[in-house]
């Protein structure tokens, strides 16, 4: 099916099917403890500052309390994880 690269949009349903958000979910606090300990090596060796850090660390920390957050339209958590950490970061500059 990614293969042939059919036009238009996926139903919905074919989109869930195909999803494996709820599976992911299940990984989602493991998820974001990686997360939060590749934030802090990263602020640690000085790639980022301690407001950035700051609010990676915070934007992880809601998802982990509000997992409904993520977009169930991702396919991945981590690629819904990364858009709202860009998301949340760039209004912090």
């Amino acid at each position: 099916m990614y293969r042939s690269r059919p036009k238009g949009s996926l139903d919905k349903d074919i989109l869930e099917f195909l999803s494996s958000m709820n599976d992911d979910l299940q990984l989602l606090q493991y998820d974001v403890i990686g997360s939060e300990a590749h934030v802090v090596m990263l602020n640690q060796i000085g790639i980022l500052t301690m407001h950035e850090a700051k609010v990676l660390l915070e934007a992880l920390e809601e998802v982990r309390h509000n997992p409904e957050i993520l977009t169930t339209l991702m396919l991945k958590i981590s690629m819904s994880l990364l858009s709202l950490i860009l998301y949340k970061n760039s209004g912090s500059r």
